[in-house]
């Protein structure tokens, strides 16, 4: 409904604290990150802003309700400064040689085929002609991005720096650190215990057994971080398959999705390996001067049948200048 009223032309605020309003339905409790149309701050005129908001609400299967006055009942009042207008996306994701088609499919079918919003898609030996500053959010998939030439890194640094959000995926967050755009740590592996002899024919098991091949995790939210808005519970499963283990943030605030003490719901995977993942993160935010990159270590949109946390990768996309 965010994509479709933007889409109309009409100005959208978020609510960044919950507060309790007196609506034509009565009182009225609403989270964190719920979202305001002011009607005063409109180009659109007041019937116009109506009439989409009756047709978005049906299609939409959303309940609009109305309050004659900013002043709340609980919580804080809508003319607060914890209430600021939400940024129109314009999205440019890479696709192409080196970047997983796997994770690049999902998040183009998400996007197409859920939203029905459209996102530019750049061939990665393309870059080179893009000019960043016409979009707000990059994403990168998975994938290895050593192709991208010295002029095109500077670039992207530039645009960050100046305001832009990244939203990157598991190896291509090593590849942004890799590069010094984000500084992150990664768990401490330890020495090796593997045996200094094996028969061959034991490699294959053993070697897979080192690997998160696909399992599923509980996380924790912090439910007043942007990221989560929109979720009532402090716990999430999340679906990994790789066996990248960084750290939390070493901003207190900008871990909002972590494992629990115990996280293992479904799958396999080692005892060695679980150990590294509780001291891991499932989300990272890295501040990068004025702009951010949003850090996926899980697979937030799973073969297109991962439901659950499709609504953490589109609050990134959507209130992503207000993740640091």
């Amino acid at each position: 409904m965010l994509f479709d009223l933007q889409k109309a032309g009409v100005h959208v605020e978020i609510v960044n604290r919950p507060f309790t309003s007196q609506t034509q339905n009565g009182p009225r409790e609403f989270g964190a990150g719920t979202l305001m149309i002011p009607m005063g701050f409109q180009s659109l005129s007041e019937s116009n802003v109506t009439d989409e908001l009756k047709t978005l609400s049906v299609v939409n299967h959303q309940q609009v309700y109305a309050t004659s006055t900013g002043f709340n009942l609980e919580g804080i009042d809508l003319g607060s400064n914890l209430v600021g207008a939400v940024t129109q996306p314009k999205v440019i994701m890479v696709v192409g040689d080196g970047v997983s088609s796997y994770e690049a499919g999902e998040i183009w079918y998400l996007l197409d085929s859920e939203l029905g919003m459209p996102i530019t898609k750049v061939n990665s030996d393309q870059m080179g002609r893009v000019n960043l500053f016409d979009y707000n959010t990059l994403i990168l998939p998975s994938g290895n991005y050593n192709s991208f030439s010295e002029s095109v890194v500077n670039h992207l640094k530039d645009w960050i720096n100046r305001g832009g959000t990244v939203i990157s995926m598991k190896t291509a967050s090593l590849w942004l650190n890799q590069k010094e755009i984000i500084k992150e740590s990664m768990v401490a592996r330890g020495e090796s215990t593997d045996p200094k002899e094996l028969p061959f024919a034991e490699r294959s098991a053993f070697e897979g057994a080192k690997q998160v091949g696909g399992s599923i995790y509980m996380a924790r939210l912090d439910l007043t971080h942007p990221i989560t808005y929109g979720y009532n519970r402090e716990t999430l499963p999340v679906y990994r398959n790789n066996s990248i283990f960084v750290q939390p943030s070493k901003d207190k605030y900008l871990t909002p999705v972590r494992y629990t003490e115990n996280p293992l719901l479904g799958g396999y995977i080692s005892d060695k390996n679980l150990e590294l993942l509780k001291q891991s993160a499932s989300l990272i935010i890295s501040p990068v001067g004025r702009g951010r990159v949003i850090n996926f270590f899980d697979s937030p949109n799973f073969r297109g049948t991962w439901f659950g946390t499709n609504k953490l990768f589109l609050n990134a996309i959507f209130f992503g200048d207000k993740m640091d």
